[in-house]
């Protein structure tokens, strides 16, 4: 009996020693980064963008790749190809290189339309939980292409993290120790802008500051001029005739936006204008100078006024966009 209870100890040593798996629960490492080589088909409407890009990961033991070849997720993707797939013998392992071509899911939000930051994600996970895969970024060599060139778009920058997810479902496996499942996955966040704004808005409202200008033209008109309100009223219809224009030029959004703010503000400032001239014309009818006096007062502080206060609430829109 003691002579088996030898025999089975040695055979359990000599596995050990002898297997290519190591004998420890602890997780298999990879490091694994990702180079971005283009971005393109942004879908403001779909909500989407595509992306190609490499990625790789140094696989130091057969445990490793027998693992690594079970997959990897990407997460919150509509589509992804993979174009092409090799490895290469590197010392204590082995480089296993992919390149991905991808729909991935982003939600675009329009609200600042011309004056736009934003974040393009790309995740992916591995099939195997943490209990026997973990990935490990490689920064170093992790970036985007130089030679990319969008032009709408800046490329503002490139960072690639790895963290731990964890999800409320163990999906079926009965033999876990827990309800819940985590698994490994890197984030790859690429912040962007978009390429000269300010042109890009001046071009959009030059049309509508210039109708309101014309519509404060009235004030100094003589208070007994027959065409006082027809000029505001033509530029009202102006300014809701270049709101439909804009709105078919940008993207749409469900959002009321910078540029729809600028031009309800300019309708309800030529309206407050319509009325500050009916009050002035009904003053000027009447046969007493002193109301007379008051029409020409109030055309004076109005053309004061109202473009202060106009200037005034376009700044804080703008800046609350920039």
């Amino acid at each position: 009996m003691k002579k088996n209870v030898r025999l089975l100890t040695l055979l359990c040593i000599f596995t050990g020693v002898f297997s290519p798996y190591q004998m420890s629960a602890a997780p298999v490492t990879i490091k694994t980064g990702v180079f971005v080589v283009s971005l393109n088909n942004f879908n403001y409407s779909g909500d989407s963008f595509n992306a190609t890009f490499w990625i790789w990961g140094f696989l130091s033991s057969r445990k490793a790749e027998a693992i690594y070849q079970n997959g990897i997720e990407f997460i919150s993707a509509n589509e992804v190809q993979k174009d092409v797939e090799g490895s290469i013998p590197v010392p204590g392992g082995t480089l296993l290189q992919q390149k991905y071509k991808a729909e991935m899911q982003h939600s675009w939000n329009m609200k600042n339309y011309p004056f736009i930051k934003d974040n393009l994600f790309i995740y992916f996970e591995t099939v195997s939980d943490v209990s026997r895969i973990m990935f490990i970024p490689d920064t170093e060599q992790s970036g985007f292409s130089n030679t990319y060139r969008n032009s709408e778009w800046n490329i503002d920058g490139f960072e690639i993290s790895a963290s731990d997810t964890v999800y409320n479902t163990n999906y079926g496996d009965r033999t876990a120790r827990s309800m819940g499942s985590t698994y490994s996955r890197i984030q790859v966040r690429i912040p962007i802008s978009k390429k000269s704004p300010w042109i890009t808005f001046f071009k959009l409202t030059a049309s509508v500051y210039l109708f309101f200008l014309l519509s404060l033209l009235p004030f100094c008109m003589n208070p007994d001029t027959d065409s006082r309100l027809s000029i505001p009223c033509a530029t009202l219809f102006a300014v809701v005739s270049n709101q439909n224009i804009v709105d078919s030029m940008v993207p749409t959004s469900s959002t009321i936006t910078l540029l729809d703010s600028i031009h309800s503000l300019t309708q309800i400032t030529i309206i407050c204008i319509i009325a500050i001239l009916i009050a002035t014309n009904n003053l000027q009818i009447q046969r007493s100078l002193a109301s007379k006096q008051r029409s020409r007062d109030l055309d004076r502080r109005a053309l004061l006024t109202v473009p202060i206060l106009y200037a005034a609430v376009n700044i804080v829109l703008i800046r609350g966009c920039v």
